[in-house]
């Protein structure tokens, strides 16, 4: 994700036009975002996951957005089967890129679309030699909405807002809430027990900005459950960077519900698009807790070097599978 106006879950909060969540190749401009007096860290001690536990015989499974007398548990509604099942979210794809570290003195550019569908096919597989239903929201290089189809049902699409005379941004924004929909549904559809959304972080215009974040909803009914798994995502890339001997910036796990927002803007929306809550006529929310991860920044020399290596791409998905495996093993 990058540092211009453009998020990939969503519009950035500060910067650009719809919240988090959306965008052709942009994302956040972190280090400091501005309005920031919400975000929470956590500085819970980074030990603890070890070796990725089993998985249990019997998961419950996803509920949808319950009342407030009935908290959202794994427990809530066990599946007969004890299915657990996982949806990944490969973060752009299709004409949509994410960042793009161009390649200096013979090294390989580095996309994050390319890199985000990498980590999510090799987890996948990890994960299915487990016993656990995957879902992937998209399969291959393209994007989830490609047909460019009216998908959250809003009677606009990307061509009919060009048509209507609407600027090439305001098209984009359209095109995002669509392609975000897509994504949501597949998750949605495979009654998921938890959405993991993968993304890699970028920052044009400083490119010492560098380390791993996560970010989660807290304002949901399953807030939670999506703050545990969080928690459990960052301290399992703490911890696998460490047990590598790879040294970057831990940048802290994140409600973005605790963001400050301009109530009165009307393009601002308060939560990640992927993870957030409903947007009448415009979003239909996912049914499960959730992560966004952004596990390093491409646009950092030092941290484009680890995700090219071979050390970097296993311990990544180290990390996802460990924090996955812990959240279904201390399900109540």
């Amino acid at each position: 994700m990058t540092g211009v106006a453009l998020a990939t879950l969503g519009l950035v909060i500060v910067v650009a036009i719809i919240g988090f969540g959306i965008g052709r190749g942009g994302d956040r401009p972190d280090g400091t975002v501005v309005g920031a007096g919400g975000l929470t860290r956590t500085n819970a001690p980074l030990s603890g996951l070890g070796t990725p536990p089993p998985v249990p015989t019997a998961v419950g499974s996803r509920s949808v957005e319950t009342s407030p007398e009935r908290p959202f548990t794994l427990a809530n509604d066990p599946r007969a089967d004890g299915v657990a099942v996982v949806c990944l979210d490969p973060g752009h794809g299709g004409d949509d890129d994410g960042f793009v570290q161009p390649g200096d003195q013979g090294q390989d550019t580095l996309v994050e679309a390319e890199l985000n569908l990498a980590h999510a096919r090799e987890l996948a597989t990890r994960l299915e030699g487990r016993g656990i239903v995957v879902a992937l929201t998209r399969q291959d290089e393209g994007g989830p909405n490609d047909a460019n189809d009216d998908v959250n049902g809003d009677g606009e699409t990307y061509d009919t807002a060009i048509e209507a005379g609407e600027s090439v941004y305001e098209a984009m924004r359209t095109a995002d809430y669509d392609d975000l929909q897509a994504r949501i549904n597949v998750c949605n559809r495979a009654a998921a027990d938890m959405l993991v959304s993968m993304h890699i972080n970028g920052f044009y215009e400083r490119e010492t900005a560098r380390g791993f974040e996560t970010w989660y909803t807290g304002c949901r009914v399953f807030g939670d459950q999506s703050e545990h798994l969080a928690g459990l995502a960052y301290r399992a890339l703490a911890e696998r960077f460490d047990t590598v001997g790879f040294v970057t910036e831990a940048r802290g796990v994140k409600n973005d519900c605790e963001v400050d927002v301009d109530a009165s803007n009307g393009q601002l929306a308060q939560s990640m698009l992927m993870t957030g809550p409903e947007l009448p006529g415009q979003l239909v929310p996912s049914e499960m807790p959730g992560v966004i991860v952004e596990s390093l920044f491409v646009s950092n020399p030092e941290d484009a070097a680890f995700l090219a290596s071979d050390e970097g791409a296993t311990s990544i998905v180290d990390a996802y599978e460990d924090a996955i495996l812990a959240f279904f093993a201390e399900a109540p």
